[in-house]
């Protein structure tokens, strides 16, 4: 569990859920900009590189055994979800016919999901590629324009 400490929990003094993600990886790239496109009208996201400095501090006040994996990590409230769990929950953010899809692929088991997974993360960079740049920052200053003029 996540401590309810305000550097963890606060971006730009809002509580959002946060979604870490590589931002080297070009497929997580293509993740966030998908997800940031979909998202439901209500709901928000924060996407952070796990490299830059907030994303390490998150990182660092995570459980030890969270702390070493290479993967994603979808942070709600004081709940922390990683690998297929924080895709999967993902889902619950965005418009409805896609968080129906949500208690469908629930029903996988964790290990298969996981197992999953492991398997793309593992050759993502070899299929997919590398980004020098991250598209985060600007996702999440876009979508607080949205927001604001909506």
């Amino acid at each position: 569990m996540v401590s309810k400490n305000e550097e963890t929990r606060q971006i730009d003094g809002a509580v959002t859920p946060i979604v870490l993600l590589d931002g080297e990886c070009t497929l997580c790239n293509r993740l966030a900009l998908f997800l940031s496109k979909r998202l439901h009208r209500r709901k928000e996201l924060t996407f952070l590189a796990i490299e830059s400095d907030s994303g390490q501090r998150l990182i660092q006040s995570f459980p030890k055994k969270l702390r070493d994996l290479d993967t994603i990590y979808l942070l709600d409230g004081s709940k922390i979800y990683s690998r297929s769990a924080a895709v999967l929950h993902c889902l619950r953010f965005m418009r409805w016919y896609y968080a129906a899809l949500f208690p469908l692929l629930w029903i996988i088991p964790l290990p298969l999901r996981d197992a999953l997974y492991r398997l793309v993360a593992k050759y993502r960079y070899k299929i997919f590629g590398k980004n020098f740049s991250c598209v985060y920052p600007n996702l999440n200053d876009a979508r607080k324009r949205i927001n604001e003029t909506s």
